[in-house]
Parts: structure tokens; sequence; C-alpha cells
């Protein structure tokens, strides 16, 4: 039986992609849209054994630094969210080609 839980402040610095995702919340919808495509792109690389596991948050966090795009406002589409998956998908393709 579970007695009772302990919560810690996490270690930013350890854990970068954690950082990296409160940094995208704060920052809005476009930033996470970005996140979650370099996120997307990276791991598969990884799993292809494109690039090391240590490159996924490297990745990301270059992807979010890079990548600017129009800002989504509150009329924003599923059109606006799929093109700016897709610039960000494209570019994170190209971090990965430099690493591999």
């Amino acid at each position: 039986a579970l007695s009772g839980l302990e919560f810690i402040e996490p270690d930013l610095q350890k854990f970068a992609c954690l950082r990296l995702a409160r940094q995208a919340m704060q920052a809005g919808t476009q930033a996470t849209i970005v996140l979650n495509a370099a996120n997307e792109i990276a791991v598969a690389a990884f799993l292809n054994g494109q690039i090391r596991l240590t490159d996924i948050a490297d990745i990301n966090a270059q992807a979010l630094d890079e990548i600017q795009v129009a800002v989504l406002n509150e009329t924003a589409d599923i059109e606006d969210i799929l093109a700016i998956d897709n610039i960000a998908r494209q570019h994170t393709d190209t971090l990965v080609a430099k690493l591999a």
C-alpha cells in the first residue's frame, strides 16, 4: 500500500526537456507547437540511430530559439497550427542532418 508521497523540485539542468517544456508553456501556443514538432523529429532520429539521446534536448532548444513565425492569435485556425508544425519539422530535420 502507498503510505505517502513526497514531491521535490526537479533539477531543471539535469532534466533539460522538462525545462524546455516549461519555457514553451510560458511563451505560448506557438512555442508549444514548435517544441512538440521538434521533439517528435528528434526522438525519431534517435530511434533511427541518427543522433544520440543527449542530442534531443539540444535540438529541441535550438529549434525553439531559431524558429520565428507569425504569432498565433485568438483567431488562429488549424491551418495556422499545421503551418507552424510543418516549419518546425522541416527546420528540425535540418538540425538533425547536421548531427547525423
